[in-house]
């Protein structure tokens, strides 16, 4: 018995005939149905009773399978122990309904639908949650995100941490999808409170297969890494006013400790819980990056890539043993923005608008373009749809094209900010930029070249996207964390903490917010 989902059960007639059609094909027989209409107690149920009955012969013309090619609808009304045994016959013999049957069936219902399927016996569970179902997943998740998304892969502070996808994300398709769906439809939430840090959370991050929580507090220079599935602090250090950078292809995090003169860069590795220095440089030399780090550094890959001011030079070190790989010049004024593209490269802009692409850790220039764009602040990132955005004068957020750097088009954003106030959040598809200052966040769309939405957000502090860019998180002076709508700008929903909210992370299904109490909240979505 398969829930039709809707009143009459014309939506499971619907699946029953598509299945029929597909056998029909490739077995020579076919699954008939028939909406039971009236249950065993005289109330109409909704239920669908399946049979496997003998296809009808048709001619050669008669060509694709039509409801009237069917047998009827099966006269027979299953009973609940006709039901049970059937089910226990399928766990024992899976060949009565062939795998690739169910995953076809599977591809045309609804999400809710498809957890109900799952449930109807073991070998159904097996073939849609289990490995064979990766592909069912996979094609679900390319039908709503897009087949060139990338999963967790972009940061809360304006630039990539990893500009290039991958084909399979860390805990599968499936876990994936359903991460998603809970947290763009889950009306309900579980909250946890972690107590451990005595000052504001400057930084929260969720890695290691979402199964470590790191979080810093820079003002008391407070480093701690938490198993997020018990939430209880496994390990924590001394370090001031640290920040994270970014994290590496072997799940390391890269931190940086702003103390004048110098700038310190550490290795955390949050499984084995080690925290080692891998090198420092002078920060009075470097170019102005990120609000948050005052500095200009991301990384890539497996290194770290550096901006000197002094001397306009890319310096490129390894996120292993911390040695410089090298120093790259090519820049005749001060590099003021950093970023790297989704085929792997850097791109470096100076104040005299010269635009080069670089190929690391080689260090050889790739090409070199003058553009007419003034980019300000170091407000310069990239699009995994091969452009580069570009706050420029004027308040105009200019596209720039990939390869020569000229403006493609520009959106006027017809507001007075303050530069310094300003990031730039892009979606993994290119198509939607986030721009959040005080006191107006705008969400552009990119091809039409307008504001999609101005967010009604009162004091904003913090923002980043969950994994498959779909929404936007954002975090404010109020104490609020709201979920928006990329595609629409559409309030999903809004959560008081009651306390300041100072940093931001999604993982999955799950939001964890620092608050300048100290504390630490994390939530949990569910339907």
């Amino acid at each position: 018995r398969v829930d039709s989902g809707d009143e009459g059960g014309g939506r499971g007639r619907g699946i029953l005939e598509r299945a029929a059609a597909l056998v029909a094909e490739s077995k020579g027989e076919i699954f008939c149905g028939r909406p039971d209409g009236v249950g065993h107690d005289g109330k109409e149920d909704g239920k669908m009773a399946l049979q496997v009955v003998p296809r009808r012969p048709q001619s050669e013309d008669a060509g694709s399978p039509r409801s009237s090619d069917f047998v009827g609808w099966a006269p027979k009304l299953l009973t609940d122990g006709e039901v049970r045994s059937t089910a226990e016959t399928e766990e024992t013999s899976g060949d009565q309904f062939p795998k690739d049957i169910i995953l076809r069936i599977a591809c045309e219902v609804a999400v809710t639908d498809l957890v109900q399927m799952a449930s109807v016996c073991r070998w159904w569970r097996t073939v849609i949650n289990g490995s064979e179902g990766e592909v069912l997943w996979q094609e679900l998740w390319n039908r709503r995100h897009g087949p060139h998304c990338v999963v967790n892969g972009y940061e809360g502070i304006g630039l990539p941490c990893s500009a290039t996808p991958f084909c399979r994300p860390p805990l599968g398709w499936r876990h994936e999808f359903m991460a998603a769906f809970y947290l763009s439809r889950g009306r309900a939430f579980r909250k946890r409170r972690l107590a451990g840090h005595t000052s504001d959370v400057g930084n929260v991050r969720v890695c290691a297969e979402r199964t470590k929580l790191v979080s810093t507090a820079p003002n008391s220079g407070e480093l701690i890494v938490w198993d997020i599935k018990c939430g209880t602090p496994e390990v924590s250090f001394q370090v001031s006013n640290v920040y994270i950078v970014g994290e590496t292809n072997n799940k390391k995090l890269i931190l940086v400790s702003n103390s004048s003169p110098l700038s310190r860069f550490y290795s955390l590795d949050p499984i084995a819980g080690c925290l080692r220095e891998l090198f420092a440089v002078n920060s009075s030399f470097l170019a102005t990056g990120a609000p948050c780090l005052r500095l200009l550094s991301i990384v890539h890959g497996d290194k770290i890539v550096l901006a000197r001011k002094d001397t306009n030079e890319v310096m490129v070190f390894d996120t292993e043993e911390g040695h410089c790989i090298g120093c790259f010049g090519g820049h005749n004024a001060m590099v003021e923005a950093l970023t790297s593209t989704r085929e792997g490269h850097i791109v470096t802009y100076s104040a005299s608008g010269e635009i080069i692409w670089w190929n690391i850790p080689e260090g050889s220039i790739l090409r070199r373009r003058i553009s007419r764009v003034r980019v300000w602040g170091g407000r310069l990132t990239a699009t995994t749809a091969g452009n580069l955005l570009a706050w420029g004068r004027g308040n105009v957020l200019w596209v720039l094209d990939a390869e020569t750097g000229e403006p493609l088009r520009g959106v006027d954003c017809e507001l007075e900010v303050h530069v310094g106030n300003i990031g730039i959040y892009a979606t993994v598809d290119g198509q939607k930029v986030v721009l959040l200052f005080y006191p107006n966040p705008l969400i552009v769309d990119i091809p039409c070249g307008k504001v999609l939405a101005d967010l009604e957000i009162s004091r904003p502090s913090c923002a980043t996207t969950s994994p498959d860019s779909s929404i936007l998180l954002t975090g404010s002076e109020d104490g609020l964390i709201q979920m928006w709508l990329l595609q629409t700008g559409e309030l999903l929903r809004s959560i008081n903490t009651r306390a300041k909210v100072r940093s931001i992370w999604c993982a999955g299904d799950s939001v964890v917010a620092g608050l300048d109490t100290g504390d630490i909240l994390v939530y949990t979505f569910s339907l």
